[in-house]
């Protein structure tokens, strides 16, 4: 076990310090994690963001004014007996539509995602994210190119590429009767051969090529900005870090010294919000003493059983410790009972409470009444919102104010005084004075 000389608090906190400043310094610097695409389109957005990009980029004739730039960087990441022989004539196509494959009578239309050729070259890529497979789709494909179109070709001159995140060829219900052999193409079970065959992933081949164009670009050429864009919204749908501006976690991966501490704050972390938690109600309890609106019940003496919640240090421990014992430790909290004189004065049931208590995940204050007595406009107008259900509790209806506890914590330990759950009970005995 580490003491805390050991642990050297001081330089965890130079750690964190360090960190901020550098992290002011990139903003200030023009740093930032905007991505742009990702505003306007979802990360896993397979043909207007992924497969219109991609073709904007090999089509020579778009306004990026690079003619084949981006086609031939592509082109030397594959075997060359795919490469198009007059890369700067190519005519890309997204969505090219097949209308009906003979031999096909149940599928009236089909379209291919990205389709490219130079007039001797053909390329059918199919590009896949998060979406299956459609039945019969790559035979259908592959059988429309080779019967039903008016090319003339043989099946080294067409290229089937299956561009995914990391599958390995199209599924069986895809395929139908054609075979990918990685050495031979798109074959039949007779061995005869229909087309040429490439796996292209994004994780790889497409990252890859993302850097290959960016590195042969001058470093203000105006194509930079969108493929860095675009690079970030790729790494964020594969769940890569993408942030420009440093993060505390790639700070610590060069700070392994404080890994340590970290360790020990994590383990002792459960305890110290707990202790916060437990400062909340014993100031709650205070407050109440000091305005003089309630009475503590004595629960074991309660002889209708109609409160059942309680709460001890160990509860709250308990439950910021792990969701097995959040779900166990769950409806604790402490009930107190209105005097005579504030029932009788607003008009309430007898039997009346203000209590703090929590659940699963927020925490609640408000007022536990007798049913029916919740139909109070001013109370509702300070924020008490929330009906809150306890299943152990019968008869009672309760109004509350309630917040994730996960995050109220943190301003508890900072200053209860500034929290919003502080701030709901201050409101709460306004209430009482004002009326």
């Amino acid at each position: 076990m580490l003491n805390n000389d050991e642990l050297n608090w001081s330089s965890l906190v130079d750690a964190f310090s360090q960190f901020q400043d550098i992290k002011n310094e990139q903003i200030e610097g023009g740093l930032s994690n905007y991505c742009l695409l990702n505003t306007v389109l979802r990360k896993n957005d397979e043909v207007r963001l992924h497969g219109r990009f991609i073709a904007s980029l090999i089509n020579p004739n778009n306004p990026h004014l690079k003619k084949d730039y981006f086609l031939q960087r592509l082109q030397t990441l594959i075997p060359k007996e795919n490469h198009f022989k007059y890369p700067e004539n190519v005519v890309v196509e997204v969505e090219h539509f097949t209308g009906s494959v003979l031999g096909y009578p149940n599928h009236k239309k089909g379209f291919i995602d990205i389709y490219i050729t130079d007039g001797v070259k053909h390329w059918i890529i199919e590009n896949k994210l998060d979406a299956s497979d459609q039945n019969l789709q790559m035979a259908r494909y592959i059988d429309w190119f080779l019967y039903n179109s008016e090319n003339e070709v043989t099946w080294e001159d067409i290229t089937f590429i299956y561009l995914t995140k990391d599958r390995k060829e199209p599924s069986l219900a895809s395929k139908d009767r054609f075979i990918v052999d990685l050495n031979k193409g798109i074959v039949t079970a007779d061995d005869d051969i229909k087309c040429r065959y490439l796996n292209l992933h994004y994780n790889t081949d497409i990252l890859n090529w993302l850097n290959l164009c960016i590195q042969g670009l001058k470093t203000n050429d105006s194509m930079i900005y969108p493929l860095e864009d675009y690079q970030m919204v790729l790494n964020k749908y594969l769940n890569k870090d993408t942030n420009k501006v440093v993060t505390l976690a790639k700070h610590l991966q060069r700070e392994l010294k404080m890994i340590p501490m970290l360790r020990h704050i994590e383990k002792e972390l459960p305890a110290i919000k707990a202790n916060w938690l437990l400062n909340l109600f014993n100031k709650f309890e205070s407050l109440l003493e000091e305005n003089g609106v309630t009475e503590e019940v004595e629960f074991e003496n309660y002889s209708d059983k109609k409160i059942y919640l309680t709460f001890t240090e160990s509860y709250a421990k308990e439950w910021f410790t792990n969701e097995i014992k959040k779900n166990k430790n769950k409806d604790k909290g402490r009930f107190f009972k209105l005097t005579e004189f504030q029932t009788s004065r607003l008009g309430i049931g007898s039997e009346s409470y203000i209590f703090l208590g929590y659940g699963k995940k927020l925490i609640h204050v408000g007022l536990a009444l007798q049913d029916g007595c919740l139909q109070n406009d001013e109370l509702k107008s300070k924020g008490f919102l929330y009906k809150k259900g306890w299943k152990r509790i019968t008869g009672l209806e309760c109004l509350t104010s309630s917040f994730v506890l996960e995050e109220e914590i943190w301003t508890l330990g900072e200053n209860h005084e500034n929290s919003d759950i502080w701030l709901s009970l201050k409101a709460l005995l306004s209430f009482f004075q004002e009326s």
